[in-house]
């Protein structure tokens, strides 16, 4: 089986493969205009020239001078990301607090978002921050979390699964994930299938239920989902699944370019497991993540040469 040659990556509980916001798509937003800061940038700036994207955000000011939430946000994302006006913090909060007053729950995660990457840049590591830092950060995830945003809920999920500003709570953690899974948060259901994958966070340890949650993320593209329902099918013989799932489930994340699941469909062609031995392919599969610094894609191909 699979587990014989990748045993180090395809061991989830020694080794934890947390899926990432940036894999989801997010459904069922509240604000239903905004996705993420990238579709939001790609909004306001995919216009015919610089001076109709001015106008844009002028008439942005204007509508948030008004009171208007969304207009609120995005000019708050702006701001935080340079995006169309120059950097700028102060300004990027003062607009995310006005929209999050007007009951925008989106601004409250970037509000987040924000003074966690500052608490990051300021003291470099998230232990080295302040009490008073860590609350802030905590207040605002939890405060779009309890309105019931998805990537909030997420967020909150691997903050208490990790430890990281509040005390380590992996039940606690469980809750928001299936909070945020069950609005078919892709990151969500990947990290929700991996508790159930390992037994953690007070949940018994079922494969099925961790095969159908990382099938539901894996299904809307979510790399780390389709790499870890890979390593789950190739693994477990009482599944009653097929290593060629698994393989067809490596490529899904491989073709994306991750590292991991192209060195171990270098591995399974190399030495024949649930397909034919394909020296070429192999050499292929490991040098495209020896490319990305895969250690044991570069062991591999010095080995096969």
């Amino acid at each position: 089986m699979v587990k014989d040659i990748t045993l180090n990556h395809l061991n989830l509980k020694n080794k934890t493969v947390y899926s990432t916001d940036q894999n989801s798509q997010i459904k069922n937003n509240p604000d239903k205009k905004i996705d993420s800061s990238v579709d939001l940038f790609t909004q306001l700036v995919n216009l015919p020239g610089r001076l109709k994207f001015i106008h844009k955000v002028r008439r942005l000011k204007k509508e948030a001078s008004k009171g208007n939430g969304l207009a609120r946000l995005k000019l708050g994302v702006m701001y935080h990301y340079g995006q169309g006006v120059k950097q700028n913090i102060n300004r990027a909060i003062f607009w995310y607090q006005g929209a999050s007053v007007q009951g925008v729950v989106t601004a409250s995660y970037y509000l987040g978002l924000l003074y966690n990457e500052q608490c990051e840049l300021a003291t470099g590591e998230p232990q080295d921050s302040s009490r008073e830092d860590n609350s802030r950060i905590v207040y605002w995830f939890k405060k779009s979390a309890d309105r019931g945003y998805a990537p909030a809920q997420h967020k909150m999920g691997i903050l208490c699964e990790q430890g990281k500003y509040v005390p380590r709570n992996e039940i606690e953690a469980v809750n928001w994930y299936k909070k945020s899974a069950a609005q078919d948060y892709a990151s969500a259901q990947c990290n929700l299938g991996r508790m159930y994958d390992n037994g953690s966070g007070g949940l018994s340890r079922d494969k099925e239920q961790a095969a159908a949650w990382y099938l539901k993320a894996a299904r809307q593209g979510d790399v780390v989902a389709q790499f870890n329902l890979g390593a789950l099918y190739g693994r477990d013989e009482d599944i009653h699944l097929r290593e060629e799932i698994s393989i067809h489930w490596y490529e899904a994340a491989a073709n994306q370019g991750y590292a991991p699941a192209q060195y171990n469909l270098g591995k399974m062609y190399e030495i024949g497991l649930g397909v034919k031995k394909n020296k070429r392919r192999a050499i292929q599969w490991y040098q495209k993540a020896a490319e990305q610094g895969y250690v044991m894609a570069q062991q591999s191909l010095d080995a096969i040469f």
